[in-house]
């Protein structure tokens, strides 16, 4: 019986030998029977200096208690364990965890015969969890930060809306106040001023008729040229500070005006095409077309250094486009070449519901491109002149760079009115 019994352990073995994890065999009194090969080298000790004992002399009393202890325990209570375990690897040459399983065997009168242990290296899974674990921890940590940050970024974006919808109206008083400020300085130069001038060439006027001597009335004659252009400034002042003409005829004569004092004061040559009939646009959008283009005008005279510049008026769906394009120098390159009079201009046509558009060739100009939303409504008032010109504004800026280029576009059927004031020498 026993020999049969240590026949069948030998085929065993050899069995045992195959398999990754570490097998071991003891007896009943937890005596060392069989090893396969895995467990040798895991633990550096070869079945030869284990057999037939129990391990006291290669191993701890600590570690002897516990696996004693663990033994009988299994025996008693007749019961297979499983359990992880800390223990020794030479193979590693460190500490190892193993999640060991513990198996009686009992023979025919039902006795402890042998224990069969099977422990299975998991430290490199255990590792994997744990870096799993970690890993999920940190994503969960960068979730909650990430959703924080989105939070942040929603409030921020909130209150950068409400400030920039702040910004907006306050900018949009500041110019209304601006506007009603100029309109009463014009009023009581007008009223005021003008009165006091007006009133002054009366009497010299009836002065004149009673003087006799030639002296005095080249005197006089000399203070009531300077009276006239007192008035001429007096009026130019005013336009100035509140376009008047805007007021009482419209934007295409108040561009027209516009354009002309440009050209007569910078002696620049300059083209200006309109609408083939006169506009009537609600005020507050005609007065910032009008502004946009007065600023265009004074940003040119100051840094463009252009010879051309050229104004275009259009309707299209309803919506009002003002091209403005000279052949000067064009915008610095630069993160902070827009200053603050372009950001007035495109925070003005913004809050109308519009928009600005500039697009800058270093060294070839600029083209500034302003669209409100209006309510327009063609008058059937013909202008002036009725020559043709080309109507789109990328002509326009041909027209204005390379004029004779530009001339063979046009088009029949679309006329425009066009003022091209003459160069002052």
């Amino acid at each position: 019986m026993d020999s049969n019994i240590f026949h069948n352990l030998a085929i065993t073995e050899e069995i045992l030998d195959l398999l990754p994890v570490s097998i071991f065999v003891k007896d009943a009194q937890s005596r060392f029977q069989i090893m396969n090969k895995a467990c040798e080298e895991s633990w550096g000790i070869p079945l030869s200096a284990l057999q037939g004992t129990d391990g006291s002399h290669f191993f701890s009393a600590e570690q002897m208690h516990r696996f004693l202890e663990k033994d009988q325990a299994v025996f008693s209570n007749r019961v297979t364990v499983e359990f992880e375990e800390s223990f020794w690897s030479a193979k590693f040459d460190s500490n190892r965890i193993g999640l060991t399983t513990k198996k009686p065997i009992y023979d025919a009168c039902n006795q402890p015969a042998f224990l069969v242990c099977i422990t299975k290296d998991i430290t490199d899974i255990k590792t994997a969890m744990r870096d799993i674990l970690q890993a999920e921890t940190e994503l969960q940590a960068a979730a909650t930060v990430e959703r924080e940050m989105a939070s942040q970024n929603s409030r921020l974006s909130q209150e950068i809306t409400k400030r920039n919808i702040d910004l907006s109206a306050l900018t949009a008083h500041v110019q209304k106040i601006s506007e009603e400020e100029k309109a009463s300085l014009a009023r009581e130069l007008h009223d005021e001023l003008g009165s006091i001038l007006v009133g002054l060439n009366m009497k010299f006027e009836r002065l004149s008729e009673k003087l006799v001597a030639a002296d005095l009335l080249q005197d006089v004659s000399d203070i009531q040229k300077l009276l006239s252009e007192a008035c001429a400034i007096k009026a130019n002042v005013i336009n100035q500070l509140y376009p008047t003409i805007l007021e009482n005829f419209g934007l295409n004569a108040a561009l027209e005006w516009l354009i002309g004092e440009y050209a007569k004061n910078t002696g620049t040559e300059v083209k200006l095409i309109l609408p083939q009939h006169e506009l009537v646009i609600d005020h507050p959008v005609s007065l910032a077309a009008y502004r946009i283009a007065q600023e265009c005008l004074t940003n040119i005279a100051k840094h463009a250094q252009a010879s051309k510049v050229g104004i275009e008026v259009k309707v299209c769906d309803g919506l009002l486009h003002v091209v403005i394009t000279d052949n000067g120098k064009g915008l610095p390159v630069g993160e902070n070449s827009a200053g603050h009079g372009i950001f007035g201009m495109v925070e003005r046509a913004r809050f109308l519901g519009g928009s600005m558009e500039i697009s800058n060739e270093h060294g070839i100009g600029t083209t500034a491109h302003l669209i409100l939303p209006a309510a327009i409504f063609p008058e059937k008032i013909p202008t002036k002149s009725n020559q043709s010109y080309p109507a789109c504004s990328s002509l326009l800026a041909a027209a204005v760079k390379k004029p004779n280029r530009a001339t063979s576009h046009l088009q029949k059927g679309v006329s425009v009115v066009a003022r091209k004031s003459k160069k002052i020498n």
